[in-house]
């Protein structure tokens, strides 16, 4: 059976580090692997401040929930925000060609994301972005 631990935080940047911070103690009281906590510091720390930066029309307070869960294959990271629609896993790759000073910015941690993911699903249901992400551990 998996470990689950749940939160919520609300949407602004400085709640990201602390989130990480218990993440990582949950994790390693879970016994899990270095790339379990990893993961699933880099999948809050992209997600969530993407979903901070670009996800909300207003300058309301809004809740993210974050589930963190693992088993002895896997963790899993959940992330559920009431922002705009937006599907990460369709969101166009970034062009890394020609000089790093001419690029677009953005796109690389959604890039980093997709690289350590095993498996991904999106929905939107009731005005609520969906986001599950796991990674194999075996």
């Amino acid at each position: 059976m998996a470990a689950r631990l749940e939160m919520g935080i609300r949407n602004a940047l400085e709640e990201i580090p602390p989130a990480n911070e218990r993440i990582s103690t949950w994790l390693q009281h879970q016994s899990a692997p270095s790339n379990a906590v990893l993961f699933a510091n880099l999948c809050v720390e992209e997600i969530v401040s993407n979903c901070v930066k670009y996800g909300y029309a207003d300058r309301l307070e809004h809740v993210i929930s974050l589930v963190v869960e693992i088993d002895a294959d896997r963790v899993l990271v959940e992330i559920r925000d009431d922002g705009r629609e937006f599907n990460p896993l369709t969101a166009p790759e970034p062009d890394l060609s020609g000089p790093v000073e001419e690029r677009a910015i953005g796109g690389l941690g959604l890039r980093m994301v997709r690289g350590m993911t095993s498996g991904a699903d999106y929905s939107r249901e009731g005005g609520v972005n969906r986001l599950t992400l796991w990674k194999l551990l075996s």
